[in-house]
């Protein structure tokens, strides 16, 4: 769950007209965008039930995290050099809202429906609304952060800094979960706990 906070979720859905706003030469009207945003992610929490199974989790949450990464950095680079250079992008404003909404896709319909997956899955019965109160808890924090910095660091550097940030957290998440994370598709506890001791182990070898 801190993986989808931390990616900037809350505060690019909150801030979403606010951006669009800024980015000149759309030929859709902001708040028109942001109504499809809030489309894009519903579509993608209804089809995250089919994904999940489909795709398996680690799979999931590398492809997603890997998109969501690659889409904000583009965003990111877009407002960097309209705002920090004299090169002339106007022409290419239609790129952040398509970049954002598959961002949003890939959020919803990828690390939204594994962090559910992997709370209930990773943890027995005797410890999992534990576990599920530590996420609730850990999660909550982390949206206060983003959402508290993103305006903070939007004034200080520039609305690119945030999207730069994000893009490599989620870098971070694809590259964690790729050596940490086990697949739990169709597995039992018992199992998934021997690939977790063997991963561990694989890496402190």
């Amino acid at each position: 769950g801190s993986l989808r906070i931390l990616s900037g979720t809350m505060p690019l859905v909150a801030y979403a007209t606010q951006n669009f706003r800024i980015t000149p030469d759309l030929v859709v009207a902001p708040k028109y965008i942001t109504i499809v945003l809030g489309i894009v992610l519903f579509m993608g929490a209804c089809l995250s039930f089919f994904t999940l199974d489909l795709l398996g989790r680690r799979s999931l949450i590398i492809t997603s995290s890997l998109v969501s990464s690659v889409t904000l950095f583009v965003a990111g680079m877009y407002y960097f050099l309209e705002t920090q250079t004299t090169i002339y992008v106007a022409p290419y404003s239609w790129m952040v809202p398509i970049v954002i909404l598959i961002y949003a896709a890939a959020d919803v319909g990828g690390l939204y429906p594994v962090h559910t997956a992997y709370t209930s899955e990773l943890f027995t019965s005797n410890t999992r609304s534990m576990a599920s109160s530590l996420a609730a808890v850990i999660t909550t924090f982390f949206t206060l952060v983003t959402l508290k910095s993103y305006q903070t660091i939007t004034d200080l550097i520039g609305v690119y800094f945030n999207f730069f940030i994000y893009s490599i957290i989620c870098l971070i998440g694809a590259i964690v979960s790729y050596i940490f994370m086990p697949e739990t598709k169709n597995k039992t506890f018992e199992q998934i706990r021997k690939e977790l001791c063997t991963l561990t182990r694989n890496q402190l070898i």
